[in-house]
């Protein structure tokens, strides 16, 4: 039976935009994150005295992000930064539906704002404004899509995000055909156009890593991503210097998936290009290595390029790429609860509890459901899984 999940709403008092009546929102994305898995999404009407009659129907809850912030006054704090802006009614319903599902033992996932409201709920504060607080602070509200990656973030070892990010959970609409496997079939170009446009808003981790290091001409020389040649897509080319930079996932260790990667280098080669191949875990522990390689093929030297970008770079399962879309963060981590990612400059990206005050209560400062990379595909997957 497929677990049924609740997901808070946006409200707004209406007045322009979307109704000039008073009305409530959730993106599709996040119902498209929960029902790829087989469970069953359900919006929750801000109605607090209904909020046991809820949890009585629900197997999980997702409280959800959005262009607003926690009352000050509810962590305590007597002052207002002039950037805060809040929905009490929405933020009233949210208490009560988490303090409800936090009694329960109920898997609960805060995403965003919903994380900050997390660590509110469990007696923790944040910060109200990030550049006022954090010197030298990142861009965290990023001007780039939120399909795409805005920064690093560096997972804390022995935590439940950290085992959910080493395990793997197949969509059940892909199956076992993983972001960013190669097709070895006979595609219409169209058809290869259109996957090669998919390809690019589902990048693995070590993809985003190394597009975000070879985009802007950083080595020299123009990179495309996810860019046709013949039958195939590549993950990224260099056309003025018929370079093509290839990424293997570990479904491409086993012998029958050798043979295709040796038939896919064989035509591209025909086509006048050079091929190197990197494994995702080379990208992301041995990151300057493989820039160099990179520059050294572009332009035909072994000399060190003059300038490698920071690879922001580290062990495999402890470094991911993430959007970022906030200007709040945790502050004071709430008794109980411990930290599980940090951004770059200190902020702190996640929080959860331990498995012995909660089987699954985990909040990312990050919006997996736009699943920029296949962290945020494995933290739905796990929270369905915890909610079966």
């Amino acid at each position: 039976m497929s677990p049924a999940i609740g997901f808070t709403l946006d409200y707004g008092q209406g007045g322009g935009g979307y109704s000039k009546l008073p009305w409530y929102a959730l993106r599709e994305n996040y119902c498209n994150a929960v029902s790829r898995f087989g469970a069953l999404p359900l919006p929750l009407p801000h109605e607090v005295d209904k909020v046991n009659a809820y949890l009585d129907r629900l197997d999980g809850l997702v409280v959800t992000g959005g262009a607003f912030d926690v009352s000050p006054e509810l962590y305590g704090e007597t002052s207002r930064h002039k950037k805060v802006t809040t929905k009490d009614k929405r933020t009233q319903f949210e208490f009560a539906i988490t303090r409800g599902a936090l009694a329960r033992k109920m898997p609960i996932l805060g995403i965003c704002g919903g994380q900050q409201l997390l660590n509110v709920v469990l007696g923790g504060t944040l910060i109200q404004h990030i550049p006022d607080t954090i010197k030298n602070a990142l861009e965290h509200e990023q001007k780039n899509p939120r399909t795409e990656p805005g920064h690093s973030v560096k997972i804390v070892p022995g935590t439940l995000l950290d085992k959910i990010l080493r395990s793997h959970f197949p969509s059940p609409i892909r199956g076992e055909v993983g972001r960013g496997t190669k097709q070895a079939h006979r595609y219409p170009l169209q058809d290869t156009l259109s996957n090669a446009r998919e390809l690019r808003k589902r990048m693995t981790d070590a993809e985003a890593l190394l597009w975000r290091l070879l985009r802007g001409e950083q080595l020299g020389v123009k990179f495309r991503k996810q860019h046709p040649v013949g039958k195939y897509i590549t993950d990224f080319a260099c056309l003025s210097t018929k370079l093509i930079v290839e990424l293997d996932g570990g479904q491409h260790g086993e012998e029958s998936a050798i043979k295709k990667d040796k038939v896919r280098t064989r035509f591209l080669e025909q086509q006048g290009f050079t091929v190197l191949r990197f494994s995702n875990n080379d990208v992301l522990r041995e990151t300057e290595a493989v820039l160099q390689s990179i520059y050294n093929a572009a332009h035909g030297q072994d000399n060190p390029p003059p300038n490698l970008p920071p690879s922001g770079g580290g062990e495999a399962e402890s470094v991911i790429q993430v959007n970022s879309a906030h200007h709040q963060a945790v502050a004071k981590v709430a008794p109980g609860a411990i930290v599980n990612a940090i951004a770059p400059d200190g902020v702190i990206e996640g929080i959860e509890l331990p498995a012995s005050a909660h089987p699954f209560c985990l909040g990312v400062q990050w919006h997996p459901e736009y699943f920029v990379s296949d962290a945020d595909e494995r933290i739905f997957g796990a929270f369905v899984k915890a909610c079966r």
